[in-house]
């Protein structure tokens, strides 16, 4: 039987969790010595439009080093611990890694009985 592309091991989940984290720990800690709002310089965007639609999807790998060199660079700013006034608060540490679980356990809210 042929294994689905979104196939991951547990250890390899572990692996890319660990290193999501670290990424959106580092994006939280960044924060200190940021400004709140960074715009996209015109020559990124150009070449992020410019890029071609890929014939097939990216190593985990490589998804996470674009977001990192890239797109978590230019926040909206709505993240931010000093961004206010607005309807989206910045994300709690703790709400983050609560995502985290709660989309592990896939849960429907649909009248099931079960921990959801």
């Amino acid at each position: 039987m042929t294994k689905s592309p979104l196939f991951m091991s547990c250890e390899e989940f572990e692996r890319l969790g660990l290193k999501t984290l670290a990424l959106a720990a580092g994006h939280m800690a960044d924060q200190e010595r940021t400004p709140v709002h960074r715009d996209l310089p015109e020559e990124t965007r150009q070449q992020l439009m410019s890029l071609p639609l890929a014939d097939r999807g990216l190593a985990p790998e490589d998804i996470l080093s674009f977001l990192d060199d890239t797109l978590l660079r230019y926040p909206l700013g709505n993240g931010h611990r000093q961004f206010f006034a607005w309807i989206n608060p910045p994300p709690a540490p703790i709400g983050v890694l609560a995502d985290t679980l709660s989309n592990s356990v896939n849960a429907t809210s649909d009248g099931f009985e079960h921990a959801g």
